[in-house]
């Protein structure tokens, strides 16, 4: 068995019979990774072409046209194979991470079985890279659920980006059971050279899923797309960081930008993530409170449980959907409302949290305000109240909301939203509504707005 230094010292060495082995200690060298044995064949393999990772092709005479084939051990292709190496910080890689995906997305059919590309140690950056169905991307360690920078895998724009990873779904071609595992991907702002990023993940396609990352430092947003079927889970998601495009209520998605931006969620799980809008505490994202942590346009038959939304214009926002189950979710530490439902129909809200709202002007918003054309929307245990936060403490600023809840939707008849056994310790700023029967005493503040003017109050089951 030979001993080759390079994969360029690969390609200038021939094979003599089919099955010949060499070693390759480096991919380039300095013990970087890359290396691996190789296997020389022939038949079957004349027509392939080099794709600077499974496939080497001598450069100089080669009589049996055979090839260097990489023996391939493990589960996981490494992505240093292909001399994505990740000792560079401003490498881009992008091209070498289309050929390894290249190489691969033809074999799908022949495996019967996903493609795993392992990310080891490094820093990487790529552009517009297409995610295949079947393919998951994964760091080699747990990302974790911070903001800590040493992490052992860094993923980041590269100059010229749009996108870093993109989840497809058009006409031609949907991403099916792909996806993104134990990532750190850092949208480098404020790098003049990635402006231009409009996500770091746009995530379309079917059945895909988007698993323990942190995605922050985004200039606009952290995830972007239409996903079905699909799972985000145990990420950290930071966003709005420098994003331009806010409307208004008369704009498209009424204006909104989130840091996750969905424009339909259907049949689909967002479990256990901290999905944030990278605020200061003392600024709106927008003037027209148009920068959210979480927007979402049609979510259909979807769960929502156990995430934190927070520090945006609002921490939520979500609009033309129904039956969906949200549990255990916390709305907080927003420079205005905290959740804001329009045209909502048939949702099921269990143990709801809201804390710590309405920063920016004290007393001016509310934590919940249900909209027009909302409509037999339930909501269980909802939990509206005031923590402590150093933070605040720090800045000065004393929470209160204007309103627990502000309701202009239906409170009577089948349609109605209902509230059972809502527990209130964050008290509004302004007296409760005398014409509620229930609330002749201070104990929680419901808002005496409502389309019409018989119905004031929310219907609440104590």
């Amino acid at each position: 068995m030979q001993v080759i230094k390079s994969i360029n010292d690969l390609r200038t060495v021939v094979g003599t019979n089919d099955g010949d082995v060499c070693y390759v200690t480096d991919y380039i060298g300095n013990n970087d990774g890359g290396g691996g044995h190789f296997v020389w064949r022939i038949s079957g393999f004349t027509s392939l072409t080099d794709n600077g990772g499974t496939i080497i092709v001598p450069s100089g005479t080669n009589p049996t046209n055979g090839r260097w084939v990489r023996n391939i051990e493990g589960t996981a292709i490494n992505v240093r194979w292909f001399g994505i190496l990740g000792k560079e910080s401003d490498a881009d890689y992008s091209t070498q991470l289309n050929n390894l995906i290249n190489a691969f997305k033809h074999r799908l059919n022949e495996w019967n079985a996903g493609v795993r590309i392992m990310f080891p140690r490094g820093v990487y950056r790529f552009k517009n890279i297409e995610i295949p169905s079947g393919f998951t991307l994964v760091g080699e360690q747990t990302a974790r659920n911070n903001w800590i920078l040493h992490v052992p895998v860094m993923i980041k724009p590269a100059s010229g980006a749009n996108y870093i990873f993109k989840f497809l779904n058009t006409t031609e071609y949907t991403t099916e059971n792909a996806s993104l595992e134990n990532l750190y991907i850092d949208g480098d702002y404020p790098n003049p050279q990635v402006s231009g990023l409009e996500a770091a993940v746009i995530f379309n396609g079917k059945f895909c899923s988007l698993i323990n990352n942190n995605i922050v430092n985004c200039p606009k947003h952290a995830v972007f797309g239409s996903p079905w079927g699909s799972r985000i889970e145990n990420n950290n998601l930071h966003g709005l960081k420098a994003a331009t495009g806010y409307g208004d209520n008369t704009s498209p998605n009424r204006g909104f930008l989130g840091a996750l931006h969905l424009e339909s969620f259907v049949d689909g799980w967002i479990i256990n993530n901290e999905i944030g809008a990278t605020s200061t505490y003392l600024d709106f994202k927008n003037p027209n409170r148009k920068g959210v942590a979480v927007f979402i346009k049609g979510m259909e038959a979807s769960v929502v449980s156990g995430n934190i939304f927070e520090n945006g214009d609002l921490a939520a926002f979500f609009m033309d959907g129904g039956f969906n189950y949200l549990s255990g979710n916390r709305y907080e530490l927003s420079m205005s409302t905290g959740l804001e439902l329009y045209n909502m129909y048939q949702c099921n809200f269990l143990g709801e949290r809201f804390t710590n709202n309405s920063l920016k002007t004290i007393g001016e918003y509310d934590d919940l305000i249900i909209n027009q054309n909302c409509a037999n929307n339930t909501f269980t245990s909802p939990i509206f109240s005031k923590t402590y936060n150093s933070g605040l403490a720090d800045l000065n600023i004393d929470s209160k909301v204007r309103y627990n809840i502000t309701n202009y939707g239906n409170n009577s008849g089948v349609w109605k939203n209902v509230f059972i056994s809502p527990y209130f310790t964050n008290i509004g700023t302004l007296n409760p509504n005398p014409l509620y029967l229930k609330n002749l005493n201070p104990k929680y503040a419901l808002t005496p707005y409502c389309v019409n003017p018989s119905e004031v109050d929310p219907y609440i089951i104590d």
